[in-house]
């Protein structure tokens, strides 16, 4: 499983970047660090005490936007690290007021589990910006859906972005879980390609018996 998703990430990796190579297209994106004292992923804890790095790259391909994205997550108390990779293509419509992406997503536990998913998403670029998301397994046939707004403020001394979730994903054929985060970012630039920032959250699921909040902070280079 591991080989056979290794070289197809890898094929992907290649055949975008040879597109972007072939075409005069801006290449633009941003690496990140920072520390997180919980990492949940779909309303399942991960880890606590997490160092987190990303790696993120948007370019052009035969006309669309193509997407590149990494993100690991060491832990440095109890659980899982964990590794994220997601690649795609995205394109507008509506005259921009619709932005439509669809890609895959592998991710990859230390413990030796990992899976790919398909995704197609949707944003209406308008206020609270609403998203909409849809993942499918390609080994197992399980599902994930996901609903988000967020909406962004300048307080002239920082950036405030606030967010809310809300989320069904299925952990087995017969059991499946919704799960609820709400969140507050605030992002201050040190340079023209530096930003800081510290974040908390709240994450909730119906499968666990008690909720969690959670705080970040971090540093963000784009380039």
């Amino acid at each position: 499983m591991k080989t056979k998703l290794t070289t197809l990430f890898t094929a992907l990796l290649g055949l975008f970047i040879n597109a972007a190579s072939a075409e005069e297209a801006s290449l633009e994106g941003d690496v990140g660090v920072g520390y997180s004292s919980q990492h949940y992923f779909r309303g399942q804890s991960v880890s606590e005490e997490v160092l987190q790095a990303s790696i993120g790259a948007d370019f052009d391909v035969a006309g669309l936007g193509a997407f590149v994205d990494f993100s690991t997550s060491q832990s440095l108390e109890a659980g899982q690290d964990k590794h994220d990779t997601s690649v795609g293509v995205k394109t507008s419509f509506l005259e921009d007021a619709l932005s439509v992406s669809v890609g895959l997503f592998h991710y990859e536990y230390t413990a030796g589990a990992a899976e790919l998913e398909g995704f197609i998403g949707a944003t209406y670029n308008t206020l609270l910006s609403p998203t909409v998301r849809l993942y499918r397994n390609t080994d197992e046939g399980l599902s994930t859906y996901e609903a988000a707004v967020s909406h962004g403020f300048d307080l002239g001394l920082a950036d405030l972005t606030l967010g809310a979730g809300i989320g069904v994903t299925d952990l087995s054929t017969t059991v499946e879980s919704d799960y609820y985060e709400l969140s507050a970012s605030a992002s201050r630039s040190l340079t023209d390609s530096v930003d800081a920032f510290a974040s908390f959250s709240y994450n909730d699921a119906d499968n666990r018996d008690d909720a969690d909040t959670f705080g970040g902070i971090g540093f963000r280079v784009k380039f």
